[in-house]
């Protein structure tokens, strides 16, 4: 007798999680960008700069926009991010891309630590992408390392929950020369 009642609750339990991983929203399904890099024109504090950043998409979800928000406290993505002394974004520009293409910047929804790409929604590449920015105005502080989360979005503002996600960093420099006697 007790087999049978045990028969009966398997296919309740099956379906409660199915039914919990259809109805999970959670980023947990997002996808890590890979071979991700920053390269930044000078580590000097305050100075204006280009900053060049690459990785590969993992995935053909749709893509609409790109974010990248600087961090000078956490490369977590779900850590609270504290923006960079002396960092502005807002007057980038977007200098060159390759790979996932169609971007422009997006001043309505950037920040001082926050730049965004944005085209209209298509199909990704599965395929490394580079995009290339100028007017980047560098941290203040000198010694630093700073973080730069790289999510994706399905939207063209950056909103939404994001699709994939990837964080790199970079540092900030004392002003130095080498020479011989």
């Amino acid at each position: 007798m007790y087999k049978p009642r045990l028969h009966r609750c398997w296919p309740v339990v099956f379906g409660a999680a199915v039914l919990a991983m259809l109805l999970s929203s959670s980023p947990a399904e997002a996808l890590t960008l890979t071979n991700r890099s920053i390269e930044i024109s000078t580590a000097q504090p305050s100075a204006t700069a280009t900053h060049t950043f690459q990785f590969f998409l993992p995935s053909t979800t749709t893509l609409g926009s790109i974010v990248f928000l600087y961090c000078e406290n956490s490369p977590l993505i779900d850590e609270t991010c504290t923006p960079p002394p002396g960092l502005d974004v807002l007057s980038a520009s977007l200098n060159g891309q390759t790979g996932n293409t169609g971007f422009s910047f997006d001043g309505a929804s950037s920040t001082a630590n926050k730049l965004v790409i944005a085209r209209t929604p298509a199909a990704a590449s599965v395929i490394t992408s580079n995009y290339n920015f100028g007017g980047i105005v560098n941290p203040s502080t000198a010694g630093s390392t700073e973080f730069v989360r790289i999510t994706t979005y399905a939207s063209a503002d950056g909103s939404g929950s994001f699709t994939d996600n990837g964080t790199v960093a970079f540092a900030t420099l004392s002003p130095f020369s080498v020479g011989a006697n």
